[in-house]
């Protein structure tokens, strides 16, 4: 599978507000395959955690929830899926 560490998506988050309520705290759900890296200001990285066998599973549905440090805080949630490429991993042989 692909090595871990390997880019799957960039998450851009913003927020109108001012002060707390205006910064974000990104989290992500599902599985411990992939994980969440803030770059820069409100911009995060997926990256897979483990390696990916497609053999195995597919596709993988991620959730990315964005909540502000505001009282109470507003969160929004957003969903998407990631299909996982078969990679070359079987030689031909002879029969």
């Amino acid at each position: 599978g692909d090595p871990i560490d390997t880019f799957v998506a960039l998450v851009r988050v913003q927020d109108k507000d001012s002060g707390l309520n205006g910064e974000i705290v990104c989290k992500l759900h599902g599985h411990g395959h992939f994980k969440l890296q803030k770059t820069y200001e409100n911009n995060y990285l997926i990256l897979t955690n483990a390696t990916l066998d497609r053999e195995k599973r597919s596709e993988y549905s991620l959730t990315v929830i964005a909540e502000d440090k505001g009282t109470p805080s507003l969160s929004t949630v957003k969903h998407f899926t990631v299909q996982i490429n078969d990679i070359n991993d079987n030689p031909p042989h002879f029969q």
